[in-house]
């Protein structure tokens, strides 16, 4: 709902949602290739990373690592074989980023963070369940050369608070839809610079109009961290029904037009089912 006000008040405005909540920083972003292989042959599924970085031009992609919210002997073999087939492969000019999607235990997670250290991956995402913070906290401490992430499953800006305030993590990640929408997301970031965190790099797994709140969030948020999410599959094709999501040269441009910078097909509504 919150979303959606402000791009019908941004329409109403005829400008950019972003202007109407600030002073842009920026005029686009660099943006990493989200992959959620976890089985497979890891030669393969690298060699299948590096076609899919070319179409886009990007830079950077975040792989998975763990069995998502669990961690068996044959995660961690894949694991241990994926990565330094994933480097080799991909060449040092990659940013590599991994999410474990909570997989660990803290010392699982300490031993895989100095593993991912070893072949310079740059972020670690969610190492531990998401509700234990004394855990990611000691993840964290322990690692020197990763910086360690989360924060997508949370809407509490206390939790925020602490997350920046304690250490627990180094890159706060909320989510502009289950956070709570546009002005929650730039409270993060708020928060995140008053408590010392690093900054903020929130989760954004989309490649539709659903990435447009995101685009207003960029434009204005100076401590945005790194390359930022995006999804992008070799051959998809370009959807008609809306103005395009697409990246050039590793990156995504930040739309100058009215609203939330998405125009629609108005022939789309009248097939539409209405539910109401």
């Amino acid at each position: 709902m919150e979303i959606a006000v402000w791009d019908l008040l941004g329409n109403i405005a005829g400008v950019p949602v972003h202007h109407l909540l600030g002073t842009a920083v920026r005029k686009e972003y660099s943006v990493y290739i989200s992959d959620w292989s976890r089985e497979g042959d890891p030669i393969g599924i690298a060699e299948n990373l590096l076609a899919k970085l070319k179409a886009p031009g990007a830079t950077g992609i975040k792989i998975k690592v763990g069995g998502r919210m669990s961690n068996s002997k044959e995660n961690n073999a894949q694991t241990n074989r994926y990565i330094p087939a994933l480097r080799k492969i991909l060449g040092n000019n990659v940013s590599i980023y991994a999410d474990a999607n909570g997989s660990y235990t803290p010392a699982e997670g300490i031993a895989t963070g100095r593993l991912l250290e070893q072949y310079g991956i740059s972020i670690f995402e969610e190492p531990c369940n998401f509700e234990d913070e004394e855990g990611m906290q000691r993840v964290t401490r322990s690692l020197k050369n990763i910086k360690v992430a989360g924060g997508e499953q949370d809407s509490s800006a206390y939790r925020f608070r602490r997350f920046a305030a304690n250490g627990i993590y180094q890159i706060l990640q909320p989510d502009v839809y289950y956070n709570g929408g546009i002005l929650k997301t730039l409270q993060v970031a708020l928060i995140a610079k008053k408590y010392g965190a690093t900054g903020i790099a929130p989760h954004t797994p989309k490649a539709d109009p659903l990435i447009a709140p995101f685009w207003q969030v960029a434009a204005l948020v100076p401590n945005l961290y790194g390359l930022q999410e995006c999804v992008y599959s070799t051959g998809e094709k370009i959807s008609s029904w809306h103005s395009p999501v697409q990246i050039q040269n590793g990156k995504m441009n930040i739309p100058g037009e009215k609203g939330l910078g998405i125009a629609y097909d108005e022939s789309i509504w009248k097939t539409a089912e209405r539910m109401v």
